[in-house]
């Protein structure tokens, strides 16, 4: 499974450029604001992986120093890019203001979106269907992460576990009737994935262990 903390870095850059490429578009109504954070993107086109580790990390230290409703209500954190400081050099702003929603939306791709084959709850939840039935329950109640990730997510948000389990449950536990309602708006979001009603469903058969 593609669900290690590299595949996060890439996921993070990816996020951040098509951010930025979308950016470029003109837009003849943009005001000072859009223009202001067209301009804070152009980092994103020159980043590395050592830009996205940096980024996931200053997200893990603002999550461990605030609470999590002040979480909430940042969309944006000072980070102080590597990058920045090779291309641009002593003129390089000290810190650099990044939207936080495509690293939020990188870090739900790779570990919690139980629709995406390659994401790590997909990997433990199919491990969990294919085992016996009277092992299920116990193997969910015993997952220990294990690792890089693991340890340098620790904090990220409110945890890798806790959100790990809540997707988990989610999978398993979710409204089958208000998921398929959804389904043909979520397929047309994701244009390089058909999900397929089985996709949406496939961990169903875990509800039980899950809320026994």
């Amino acid at each position: 499974v593609m669900a290690g903390y590299h595949s996060f870095l890439c996921q993070i850059l990816e996020n951040y450029r098509e951010s930025a490429t979308n950016d470029n578009n003109p837009d003849e109504n943009e005001n000072e604001t859009d223009q202001e954070s067209k301009h804070q993107n152009k980092w994103a086109m020159n980043a590395s992986l050592e830009d996205a580790f940096v980024i996931a990390q200053t997200w893990v230290s603002t999550s461990m120093s605030n609470p999590p409703e002040h979480l909430e209500s940042l969309t944006t954190i000072p980070v102080t890019l590597p990058s920045t400081q090779i291309y641009e050099g002593n003129d390089a702003p000290t810190t650099t203001d990044i939207p936080i929603q495509p690293l939020l939306q990188a870090f739900h791709h790779i570990y919690l979106d139980y629709t995406n084959p390659s994401s790590l709850i997909y990997a433990m939840l199919t491990s969990i269907v294919s085992s016996p039935i009277d092992y299920r329950r116990v193997a969910l109640q015993n997952i220990v992460l294990i690792g890089g990730g693991s340890s340098a997510l620790r904090f990220f948000g409110q945890g890798l576990a806790t959100a790990l389990s809540g997707a988990g449950k989610k999978a398993c536990c979710g409204d089958i009737v208000q998921s398929l309602s959804k389904e043909s708006e979520i397929e047309e979001k994701k244009e390089d994935a058909v999900i397929s009603s089985i996709a949406m469903h496939r961990f169903q058969c875990l509800k039980r262990a899950v809320s026994a």
